[in-house]
């Protein structure tokens, strides 16, 4: 998932925009500045899918690989092996409970670094992230609070099946399909008003995401799907960018990058440079990371174009 953003340092096209190659570089500025002695970036007090330290760590180091860097090659190579020596070997914090985002950022990230490097120094901790990653699925198939951490679930064991760890996933992906399929109603979403922490678009682009990680060579022409898919074009060009909801604004883009409506996606390009334009950005790090991160997934749309 992450191995084709490798490329973007050396692949991007010449006239990226300024403003938004200035603000990513910003971004892993203040990664350097923030990141602590023992290698992790501490996470706010309060986020929508309670980031601990570890998982705040995980979601630092996978906005620093999408932009080129393992903690074996890249310009922050230092600052990778650092984070990773951490994940590695700092107890949890005070022993306090880690939430499945937490457990999904670390299984992901952990998976994708041993995909790229094959450092097999990361395969037995990786492994055993995402085993007990799989032990907090609930009863209805679903993780922590809801869409967001079963989205980033998902993500998480797709990353475990490219690194061809031998772990069961199939069950585990079912459970995962059949709760996000139980999210979609005739029209898209099953709900009309603001879910959980996210914006209702955010929502809808987890909800696809999730599913077709979590089925991703399926082909699922299921009239569920076809609804999802439609709700999510019809409604990103009239949507306003999510400013208030960087994890939505990521999901958004990642998800419409897959579906590849040109129109849709532009559309989301334009809300998003017009709230760069504006100079604001999202009060927490964590929430700037996810901002990066759909930067990154613009980035990326543009290499596949």
């Amino acid at each position: 998932m992450i191995y084709a953003l490798l490329m973007l340092p050396i692949l991007l096209p010449q006239d990226t925009d300024q403003t938004h190659e200035k603000l990513l570089k910003h971004t892993y500025a203040e990664l350097e500045k923030t990141q602590q002695e023992d290698g992790r970036w501490i996470a706010p007090k309060e986020t929508p899918e309670s980031l601990g330290d570890r998982g705040m760590t995980a979601l630092a180091m996978f906005v620093l690989t999408a932009a080129g860097n393992t903690h074996r090659h890249g310009g922050l190579q230092d600052r990778m092996k650092k984070g990773l020596g951490f994940l590695l070997e700092a107890p949890d914090e005070d022993g306090a409970p880690r939430s499945d985002a937490d457990r999904a950022f670390e299984a992901m990230i952990m998976a994708e670094l041993y995909a790229v490097t094959r450092d097999f120094t990361i395969k037995r901790p990786a492994l055993l992230a995402m085993q007990n990653l799989l032990k907090r699925q609930k009863e209805d198939g679903g993780f922590g609070k809801g869409i967001l951490e079963t989205c980033l679930a998902s993500m998480a064991m797709e990353s475990c099946r490219n690194a061809e760890f031998p772990v069961e996933l199939g069950k585990s992906k079912e459970r995962v399909l059949e709760y996000l399929t139980g999210m979609i109603g005739p029209g898209g979403l099953r709900f009309t008003e603001k879910i959980e922490p996210m914006h209702p678009l955010g929502a809808a682009a987890a909800v696809y995401l999730g599913r077709r990680y979590a089925f991703p060579y399926e082909n699922d022409n299921s009239l569920r799907e076809d609804a999802l898919q439609k709700f999510l074009k019809d409604q990103m060009t009239h949507v306003t960018y999510p400013a208030e909801d960087p994890r939505g604004a990521y999901f958004i883009g990642y998800g419409l990058m897959f579906i590849q409506s040109k129109g849709a996606f532009d559309a989301f390009a334009s809300a998003q440079d017009e709230w760069i334009a504006k100079g604001k950005r999202s009060p927490d790090l964590a929430g700037r990371l996810y901002e990066a991160l759909a930067m990154q997934v613009r980035d990326r749309h543009k290499l596949n174009r």
